[in-house]
């Protein structure tokens, strides 16, 4: 039987259940589909972990996957593991387009660097746009 090369697992969600709940139910989905590869076992933990919400800033985004990560083991890749998700996670399509169209030197510090000049300047423009007379 052939297997999905799309695999999925429930989102955590730290409000509704304990890590270590969610963690071995993690485990067992990795032992079910036969995944052994540490970096694959990141790439699908970290899609299942936060997505940023509308009202959330994306500094506040990035503060809480800071934190989710906390007390996972990702050594090195600890700073590419943040940069994929935040990147994945940012509910503005338009920022996340643009930070998916940079180079392969994208760095975590220069997404959140772009993600938030992106951000303000939006901001700064819906605050024009409601100053703005309609006649103009």
């Amino acid at each position: 039987m052939a297997r999905s090369s799309h695999l999925k697992v429930e989102s955590y969600d730290p409000e509704v259940q304990k890590w270590e709940s969610y963690e071995e139910r993690l485990t067992m989905f990795f032992e079910a589909n036969n995944v052994t590869e540490d970096k694959k076992k990141v790439a699908i933990f970290l899609s299942s972990i936060h997505t940023q919400s509308a009202s959330e800033s994306v500094t506040n985004f990035l503060a809480e996957l800071k934190r989710l990560s906390s007390t996972c083991n990702f050594g090195a890749f600890l700073k590419d593991a943040l940069r994929d998700r935040f990147v994945c996670g940012l509910y503005d399509a338009t920022v996340q387009k643009k930070l998916l169209s940079e180079d392969d030197s994208l760095t975590l510090e220069k997404a959140l660097k772009i993600a938030v000049s992106m951000e303000t300047a939006a901001k700064s423009s819906a605050i024009i746009k409601e100053g703005t007379p309609s006649g103009f």
